[in-house]
């Protein structure tokens, strides 16, 4: 496989899209509107016989002396359960990371840990596995933020907005709606 450098919008956007692991903070434009905070934007993938499998929003921050550091928000868009594809593409991307003098690259990928019911009790699924192998490639694991000290919050919701205006905000809590109506 190839790592494909500065993937063009209209195909990036695309494979990020149909992608069951895309968030909008992966997307083409994310990676614009964060140049007014200073970072470059770089639009990376793996190709397998000319198909994308994979992509990466690295965003660059200069630093001094030349060097930089990448954040990739939300992770890659990619299965974090294909062990191969991970590491192939962490090992070219490190290499990217070293070519360019960036002394590290940090990810927080929207990787749901476990399921919990109304008590706080751990339920159903259980995706330590997946932290325990990014820990093995050497990856380091910054422990769990319980607010907003760190780039992304630890805890999110998503609203399925194709359902009728009126039952989403039917369904919010009451504090929301008012924040809303503010």
């Amino acid at each position: 496989m190839e790592l494909v450098i500065d993937i063009p919008k209209k195909e990036y956007e695309s494979f990020v899209e149909k992608s069951p692991y895309g968030h909008f903070m992966q997307s083409y434009y994310f990676g614009q509107i964060r140049k007014w905070k200073n970072f470059i934007p770089h639009y990376v993938g793996l190709r397998d016989n000319k198909k994308l499998v994979c992509v990466a929003l690295l965003l660059e921050k200069k630093l001094l002396a030349g060097y930089s550091y990448y954040y990739c928000p939300r992770g890659y868009v990619i299965d974090f359960n294909n062990h191969d594809l991970v590491k192939e593409f962490t090992d070219k991307l490190k290499d990217f990371a070293r070519k360019n003098k960036s002394i590290f690259i940090k990810i927080d990928p929207a990787i749901k840990l476990h399921d919990l019911d109304s008590e706080g009790n751990v339920i159903g699924n259980d995706n330590s596995s997946i932290v325990d192998y990014l820990k093995s490639i050497g990856y380091k694991h910054l422990g769990y933020n319980l607010g907003f000290e760190r780039e992304q919050p630890r805890f999110t919701f998503r609203i399925d907005l194709n359902k009728p205006f009126d039952e989403v905000y039917s369904n919010m809590h009451p504090t929301t709606r008012k924040i809303l109506n503010k």
